[in-house]
């Protein structure tokens, strides 16, 4: 009663509005901007952000009160200011970096210097932002002026006891629920900590715990760097015989080959990959599968020795960057996909190795301005900027869902009815639509790259991370399922005039191997083998151009024999 009574009178009140209305706004914004939000569940989310905003918000001012309640009114003054501070940060980290506070982001404060964070506030402290905390501070102020005592219930007091026993019943059977969630939650190892982060500075607690923690992210990253240093000693005195000018690998996003002109696909969605295949300097391969159905498990074999074969931990093997850093290239990662996530852990862990480490985004907020095309400015300014030999990674969004938004507006060519596939409703027509159109503009990207790069020796493998469903197996549209389609990908090889007239022999032995059945985690042997390096864990049979290279090798994805699968039929 004595809680009710406190909470109930100005400013208490005022400022309980004031804090929620904060962090609603905040968690809608959140709702809206990241990529895996879903239209059709707007009304469903907006009610959820309601209620837990609310719920933890009341629950957090029950604390305050049971913890410094002879300092009651200061202490939820200063609970305000920090809402009001953290929602402005959430937002400006939301605007620039497509993340929330985070370890990560925590650690890069920790570690930035005075001329860092000069720099940081110059670029990112626009009118943008300052607007942002104007409209804060504006409703903040407007709530406080708000005279609550006159919106009280009735003087009676028989009627103000009803009303305040109907609000603690209410209080109490929340406060049960939302518990028996967390409780549920944490006994399944579910993420318990999404909801209770709706409160910012819960979330802010929650990061700095895990930060300050032995089993974080940070933690987890750092023990990476310690196995892969140890391995790139073991490997320090490898040498190439072969020294190409430029490497480039371009890993690319959700795409299945089926859905590629070049590929057999029946609308011209890669004019430009068509026209180099008509002139000798691109080269496609047709039995190419990922090794893992989601990213991570795709990139864990994709960017180092390690395969489902080996017994080793993925990061207690050579990394691609750190071989070719040893034979002497100057390595560069280039990324419009997440710089802070922790689905993106291989990712992350092998590009901090790289000389110089690009990323567009840090979180996983999805832009419709964040296209492609938005890493050609970063990847011509390295490519002049070179040196003698360069290897560079760069990771494409390429065809990940929602489709829509991987292209811009003149890449609209193709509409549901140039797909019309009768099994399909119009809905799902339109998606695959927008899925060819973003192949079209993959292979838009793909050209401007090589255009970049083609009057040096260059040599460009560009291969998907995985494949997608899209409706063709137990109508299913993503990827992160085992079928024949999330494991279909395309591997080209596209060799500039120069590299082609150097190395007549490397190109003629990848059109020779090109109908080979292979699988991504052997790209690496595959590339060592073209510069002539011999790490401890190279295996000649694992390299397209090797002629002792193992065509009857067993392609393995979860267990299950590719095999076993590459005959299901689409749209069953």
């Amino acid at each position: 009663m004595k809680f009710y009574e406190a909470f109930k009178n100005r400013p208490i009140l005022n400022l309980f509005i004031a804090t929620f209305i904060l962090m609603f706004a905040l968690n809608v914004f959140k709702t809206y901007s990241f990529y895996n939000h879903v239209a059709s569940k707007i009304y469903q989310d907006i009610f959820k952000n309601f209620y837990i905003v609310g719920l933890l918000n009341i629950f957090m001012f029950h604390i305050i009160f049971l913890v410094f309640r002879r300092f009651f009114k200061t202490a939820i003054y200063i609970y305000s200011i920090l809402i009001f501070l953290l929602c402005s940060t959430d937002f400006l980290l939301i605007k620039e970096f497509s993340a929330t506070i985070n370890p990560i982001i925590i650690d890069a404060i920790v570690n930035t210097n005075f001329n860092e964070a000069d720099e940081f506030i110059q670029v990112f402290f626009d009118i943008k932002f300052f607007m942002t905390i104007f409209v804060f501070a504006l409703i903040s102020i407007l709530v406080l002026c708000i005279n609550t005592n006159k919106c009280r219930c009735s003087k009676n007091k028989s009627r103000s006891n009803k009303v305040y026993h109907v609000l603690l019943t209410l209080y109490i059977l929340a406060i049960i629920a939302f518990s028996i969630d967390m409780t549920s939650k944490i006994l399944k190892d579910k993420d318990y900590k999404e909801k209770l982060s709706k409160n910012t500075l819960i979330e802010f607690i929650l990061a700095n715990l895990d930060y300050v923690s032995s089993d974080n992210y940070i933690s987890a990253l750092k023990n990476i760097d310690k196995h892969y240093e140890s391995t790139t000693k073991k490997n320090s005195n490898i040498t190439a015989k072969t020294k190409i000018k430029n490497i480039i690998m371009i890993i690319g996003e959700s795409l299945q080959r089926d859905y590629m002109q070049i590929y057999g696909y029946k609308l011209a969605d890669t004019p430009n990959m068509q026209k180099l295949l008509e002139t000798n300097h691109l080269i496609k391969f047709s039995d190419t599968i990922s090794s893992g159905t989601y990213t991570n498990a795709s990139l864990q074999r994709m960017l180092n020795f390690s395969n489902y074969e080996s017994t080793l931990p993925w990061y207690d093997s050579l990394n691609i960057i750190d071989m070719f850093k040893i034979l002497g290239y100057k390595t560069s990662w280039i990324s419009n996909q997440e710089g802070f996530n922790k689905t993106q852990n291989i990712a992350n862990s092998v590009s901090k190795r790289a000389d110089n480490v690009i990323y567009l985004k840090y979180g996983d907020k999805d832009s419709l301005e964040q296209v492609d095309e938005k890493l050609l400015p970063y990847i011509s300014k390295v490519a002049k900027n070179s040196s003698e030999y360069n290897f560079y990674i760069i990771h494409l969004m390429g065809s990940h869902v929602r489709y829509d938004r991987r292209y811009p507006k003149e890449f609209i060519k193709f509409k549901q009815n140039d797909i019309n596939i009768t099994k399909l409703n119009e809905k799902q027509n339109a998606q695959i639509a927008d899925y060819v159109n973003s192949v079209l503009y993959n292979d838009y990207i793909i050209n401007e790259i090589y255009n970049i790069f083609k009057d040096y020796e260059s040599l460009i493998v560009y291969a998907s991370d995985h494949g997608e469903t899209l409706y063709r197996h137990k109508d299913i549209l993503e990827h992160g399922v085992l079928n024949r389609f999330t494991l279909e990908i395309p591997l080209i090889f596209i060799g500039s005039d120069k590299f082609i007239a150097n190395y007549p022999e490397i190109w003629k032995r990848l059109q020779k191997a090109k109908d080979d059945p292979f699988m991504t985690d052997d790209i690496i042997h595959t590339l060592s083998d073209i510069v002539g390096a011999k790490p401890l864990e190279f295996d000649e049979k694992r390299s397209l151009i090797s002629d002792k290279f193992n065509i009857h090798r067993k392609r393995i994805v979860q267990d299950v024999d590719y095999d076993s699968i590459k005959r299901q039929i689409e749209y069953q």
